[in-house]
Parts: structure tokens; C-alpha cells; sequence
């Protein structure tokens, strides 16, 4: 077991783990909101005030998708599982752009509630919440970005996603980046050969809708 500390070290700690029993279930229409963050840290505290940025949430570099594509070619382990040997590990961590993403995203497994983020004056709310979705994996989280008005779903979006694949070695992942009325989704793996993008997408939100503007498929 030792050879999986290090495959699962980064993620587990970046991504944490959720022990959902379910594997499947219906997201309900009616969202009991909380306006105020009970996670960690409190979300809030990392929304940067910027005169052009009404909202923000997320990494900013993962709005670009030379960024993410990049770690395709910045991440891969030539000598396979490290293991505990450090200095392979800071070697890696030095050179892989996934390691530049810096936004702790981490205390979202501490959200186990609806959680407002962020309300459109007399329009939409932004909500974070934790959803279920179906999966075969042995350990999972997934979180959804709804649109809330008087609390009405609008519509929804899983943003966030954490499972891991126990025997296969595998952990695979969803981030994201808002900005205003924009949401970038970045879609990853991490296995024994190093931390692979797998897909980018760009959506943006009109009259409380998530719609797609861009999908890039990254695996090779």
C-alpha cells in the first residue's frame, strides 16, 4: 500500500474524500439556502474585489486553456509511482503546472449544506451544494453550482467532483473558476503516470441558464 501514498496524496488532500453511501439520487427543485458559509476557511474570504469583477470564485488559471494544456505536458512521472522518496516528489511538484493552481479548493468537502456565494440584485442567486450523481467509484463527492430565485432551481451545474478508484489506482477530478456571469470547468485525472487533463469547458450564465460557449476534449 505504500506505493499509493503518493498517487493519492495531492488529490486527496486537494480534493478530500466524502464517504457518500448512495450512488444515485434525484436533485430536488426546491433549495433551502443559507446565506452564510459553513465551510472552512469560509469560501467567502478568498472573493477578490477587483473594479472589473463584480463576482469571482476559483482559480483565475483555469480560464486558460493553454494553462490546462500545458499540464499534459508538464505532469507525467517517467519513473512511475514515487512513492515517499521526497525529493522525487519536490521534483515533480517543481515542474507540473497543476501545482500552480493555488485556490484551496480542499474545504469543499467540508460543505455538507446549501450555500449562497454569490445573489444578482433582484435576479439569481449563485448556490453551492452538495448533489449526487451516479458513479461506480469507491469514494465520491460532488458538489453543483445552482441558480436560485426565490427558492426556485433554475438550473444547475456540477462543478466541483472528487472520486477515487481504490484498486485501479486512479483519482479522477472537477474544478472551477467563476468570474461574473462566466463559469470555466476543468476536468482531470491523476493515476500512476501523472496528472492528466482531460477536458476544459467555458459556459456562461444568461437569465439564470448555464450555457456552454466552449468544450475542449483533452485526452489524448
Amino acid at each position: 500500500m505504500m506505493c499509493r501514498v503518493y498517487i493519492l496524496a495531492f488529490l486527496f488532500l486537494f480534493l478530500g474524500s466524502c464517504g457518500n453511501s448512495a450512488k444515485k439520487s434525484k436533485e430536488k427543485s426546491d433549495i433551502k439556502v443559507s446565506n452564510n458559509l459553513q465551510v472552512k476557511d469560509n469560501l467567502t474570504t478568498q472573493v477578490k474585489s477587483k473594479s472589473d469583477i463584480r463576482f469571482e470564485l476559483g482559480d483565475e488559471v483555469l480560464a486558460d486553456l493553454e494553462f490546462i494544456k500545458s499540464i499534459n505536458t508538464t505532469c507525467g512521472r517517467a519513473v512511475g509511482v514515487i512513492g515517499n522518496d521526497d525529493k522525487q516528489r519536490e521534483e515533480f511538484e517543481k515542474n507540473c503546472n497543476f501545482y500552480k493552481i493555488k485556490y484551496n479548493y480542499y474545504e469543499l468537502r467540508g460543505l455538507e449544506k446549501s450555500q449562497k456565494v454569490f445573489e444578482q440584485n433582484n435576479n439569481y442567486s449563485l448556490v453551492l451544494n452538495v448533489t449526487k450523481r451516479m458513479t461506480d467509484s469507491d469514494d465520491f463527492k460532488f458538489i453543483g453550482l445552482y441558480t436560485i430565485d426565490k427558492n426556485k432551481k433554475i438550473d444547475s451545474l456540477v462543478v466541483f467532483s472528487y472520486e477515487n478508484y481504490i484498486e485501479a489506482l486512479v483519482e479522477k477530478g472537477r474544478i472551477f473558476y467563476i468570474k461574473n456571469n462566466n463559469v470555466f470547468l476543468y476536468d482531470f485525472n491523476e493515476d500512476d503516470k501523472g496528472i492528466h487533463s482531460e477536458k476544459w469547458r467555458k459556459y456562461e450564465i444568461k437569465a439564470g441558464k448555464f450555457n456552454e460557449l466552449q468544450s475542449v476534449v483533452l485526452t489524448k
